[in-house]
């Protein structure tokens, strides 16, 4: 029996050519499709799953006035480990600064560095290739780095007990390789360094309970309660935390190791950088929610094709039944038909996939890679779950027809079966038109992104990291690339502009009420920064070479600083740091250095007396030049730097570039909608073409006696397609408000953010009313040129 299912199947495969491939190709994009979201979803939720202990292992997250963030008092670990039994073990990891490394001719900047407690080799499994992990962090002048920074400096060599200079000052040992790091982990880095080293070069940051400037993770017991260490851990901390602070710090709370990733509305961000990757739990969730729908659709479109079919099957069900076939027998027989469809289109979906990954991985920034064997079960249930999905309904439904009217030929003519058809044409148009309007409204808040007036100029400005050894000449530097017409100014800052150093809490300022605190940024920049970026200042004046004063005590706030701090008449009133105490000399206007999901945030500016020494780590030089003079501006730059700081690699960014990489993961988001848009599309149009089959195969008589009694060509083409606009026209009523509440969930994350216009719902509705009124036309206008004797002749 199973022999003739098969060669039935394959002879109605055949026999229907057109009907075939449109089917199994629909189900071949939907496949392909969900395998991509699949493989995505699957690594995106195996991030750090490699640990050994990742059950056991969790972060410390800190709540404040800002919100979520990773950082804590380097004091809190071995307070923890002290006096919480549940508590095993701790480590503390703190972010390196930009470094310059040197061995014999090479020599790189090193971004990716952390200090690390001895206890990180044990709690994390990253396993040394070469040296002990027991001894490998025992002394402050040891590192340990990667595989890959072993091949830069030292080549084929061994690099243990081999040396490295750092900054051109001080050289450290090599006591470890580490494997080199797989990229599903949140935590990245290329070196670790020891935490005895903080106990030389910053005791005073790391014995300070007020310094969140460490990322503490705790192994604790398996029956350990989670909640109630928490609890403890607050108890501790609020009896240490220095009281000026306790008005902004809310609470500590535990994040276990697996919910580290998907967790991007935590600020990973330390003062320095960043040592750990997030992604956005909510993408994970809608990524799983589309691959499904896109595979709800595909069999949507399977089902439609099926019973356009049935007129063609009539008899042979008819007969089958005569004969003595039982309802089940025939379920089965259509059931395996669609299994046998799901499998071709699977093999399809596999060819599709290998030639959409390269394209894919570079979209999604990762390494994606299909392991048939060892991860084979998912795909033989997606095969299977498609073959029952797509294949029950038409089974029940086909199977279900009496021998005697399948054998009289009528068909079709069930008014559930009509609207069974109906919703699920509906419910492709509403999905498909949902998604043209959800790209729409991420073009258009990516737009606004683009055109915002951000307060400040982006476009033609170069910066030079001068961290370290290279701000020790800043001013030389300065002074000779002023010389070149085509740079236009020169200034400096203790940090990117998109970054911020640090956030203070301990300002005073006339008018202060007592026990008023305001988180303000503190940024150190040179003369002439303003200018450089084409930031207004509103009030009072700019920083001046002309007014010596102003290095020691002249403070510039933004118009947010000012609302915040209630200060009238602001320019001329006395305004005080933790180290500087002087007079605001001037306020600007808010800018938009960072991402449009946040603020604007109260800022502080002061002049830096010693660049070399304020921006030691973080400091960049900030380069205006001529548009029209590119070339030349860089190239002076670059020879201009080499002269004067032959030691120091040469580096430069546009500060665009920089700001456009905020919103890196909103790209993403773009590009993948548009794809599944494009796919939906083309899933729901082949399945209203397969509708409009069926309706054209129910009326191939009506059509003939119509065009016998003298209908012409457009009047049958009318009437075939007007209940299928309607269809497309109730879609878009279904569509319009999905799609608005799910877009406004997502442009709440922006503090700025583009409306929503009526327009782009109907542009999206009628985009998609074109598409189907396409494939419904081309099918509609093959049914009213067919000769009416093909049709009547059997009557």
């Amino acid at each position: 029996m199973f022999a003739n299912y098969l060669k039935t199947a394959f002879r109605n495969l055949l026999r229907y050519k057109v009907f075939s491939a449109i089917n199994i190709v629909g189900l071949a994009v939907g496949m392909a499709s969900t395998i991509l979201i699949f493989l995505w979803v699957q690594d995106e939720l195996s991030v750090d799953s490699f640990h050994r202990n990742a059950a056991v292992l969790y972060r410390v997250i800190e709540l404040d006035a800002d919100g979520r963030n990773s950082r804590s008092p380097a004091l809190l670990g071995p307070a923890l480990a002290a006096e919480i039994p549940e508590v095993d073990a701790f480590t503390r990891v703190f972010k390196l600064p930009r470094l310059v490394f040197k061995h014999d001719k090479n020599i790189f900047y090193e971004d990716k560095g952390i200090i690390v407690d001895p206890r990180f080799l044990t709690l994390f499994d990253f396993p040394l290739v070469r040296g002990d992990a027991a001894t490998a962090l025992d002394a402050p002048s040891h590192m340990i780095i990667t595989e890959t920074l072993a091949k830069k400096y030292f080549g084929d060599e061994d690099p243990l007990n081999k040396t490295i200079q750092i900054d051109g000052k001080n050289e450290v040992i090599i006591a470890g390789v580490v494997k080199d790091l797989p990229g599903r982990s949140h935590l990245q880095f290329d070196f670790i360094m020891p935490f005895s080293l903080l106990e030389i070069l910053n005791p005073s940051d790391i014995n300070n309970w007020g310094a969140f400037n460490y990322t503490t993770y705790l192994q604790l017991k398996s029956t350990a309660d989670v909640k109630g260490i928490a609890d403890k851990i607050n108890v501790i901390a609020a009896a240490r935390i220095p009281p000026p602070l306790l008005p902004f710090w809310k609470k500590f709370e535990l994040q276990s190791l697996s919910e580290c990733y998907l967790s991007a509305d935590v600020d990973n961000h330390q003062f320095l950088g960043s040592f750990t990757v997030a992604e956005d739990r909510n993408t994970v969730y809608m990524f799983s929610m589309i691959a499904f729908v896109v595979l709800l659709l595909a069999c949507i479109n399977s089902m439609n094709l099926s019973t356009a079919r049935s007129a063609t099957r009539m008899r042979e069900i008819g007969i089958k039944k005569v004969v003595g076939s039982s309802r089940a027998q025939l379920v089965m027989q259509f059931v395996g038909e669609s299994a046998l469809i799901s499998s071709i289109a699977f093999v399809l979906s596999l060819v599709m996939v290998e030639l959409i990954l390269p394209y894919y991985n570079q979209v999604s920034g990762k390494e994606l890679l299909v392991s048939y064997l060892r991860n084979g079960t998912p795909y033989v249930l997606i095969v299977l779950l498609i073959a029952v999905l797509a294949g029950l309904y038409p089974a029940l439904y086909l199977s279900s027809f009496q021998p005697a009217e399948t054998l009289k030929d009528r068909h079709g003519t069930s008014s559930i079966a009509r609207r069974m058809r109906a919703v699920l044409v509906v419910f492709q148009f509403a999905i498909a038109i949902a998604l043209i309007s959800g790209a729409g409204i991420v073009y258009l808040q990516m737009k606004f992104i683009h055109e915002k007036n951000l307060g400040f100029q982006k476009e033609n400005i170069v910066y030079v990291p001068i961290g370290g050894a290279g701000g020790t000449h800043y001013e030389t530097m300065k002074n000779e690339l002023l010389k070149n017409p085509n740079i236009l100014a020169v200034s400096a800052k203790d940090c990117l502009p998109t970054t911020s150093l640090r956030t203070l809490v301990d300002f005073y300022w006339d008018e202060k009420v007592p026990g008023q605190s305001v988180l303000m940024e503190l940024t150190g920049v040179d003369y002439d920064y303003f200018e450089a970026l084409n930031i207004n200042v509103i009030e009072g004046r700019a920083f001046s070479h002309m007014s010596p004063a102003d290095a020691a005590n002249a403070f510039v706030l933004n118009q947010e600083a000012v609302r915040q701090t209630g200060l009238k008449d602001a320019v001329g009133k006395k305004f005080a740091t933790y180290n500087k105490s002087g007079v605001i000399i001037g306020v600007i206007k808010n800018t938009n250095f960072k991402s449009l999901h946040e603020t604007v945030r109260p800022q502080v500016y002061h002049v830096m007396n010693n660049i070399a020494a304020e921006g030691m780590f973080t400091g960049v030089m900030l380069v205006k030049i001529q548009g029209t003079g590119q070339s030349d501006a860089l190239s002076s730059i670059k020879n201009v730097w080499n002269r004067i700081n032959p030691d120091v690699p040469f580096e430069f960014h546009f500060l665009d570039q920089a700001y456009e990489q905020l919103y890196s993961a909103e790209q993403r988001t773009q590009v993948i909608f548009n794809w599944f848009c494009v796919v939906a599309l083309v899933i729901a149009s082949l399945g209203l073409y397969g509708l409009a089959s069926f309706t054209a195969e129910n009326r191939r008589r009506e059509i003939g006696i119509r065009k016998t009694l003298g209908a012409d060509v457009k009047t049958i083409v009318v009437s075939l397609t007007v209940d299928f606009v309607k269809l497309v026209l109730l879609a878009n009523f279904i569509a319009w408000p999905l799609a608005w509440f799910v877009m406004n969930k997502w442009l709440q994350d922006f503090a700025y953010r583009t409306d929503m216009p009526w327009w782009i719902f109907s542009c999206a509705g009628m985009a998609a009313l074109a598409i189907a009124m396409a494939a419904v036309g081309f099918r509609a206008l093959r049914a009213a040129m067919t000769n009416p004797v093909e049709a009547l002749r059997h009557e």
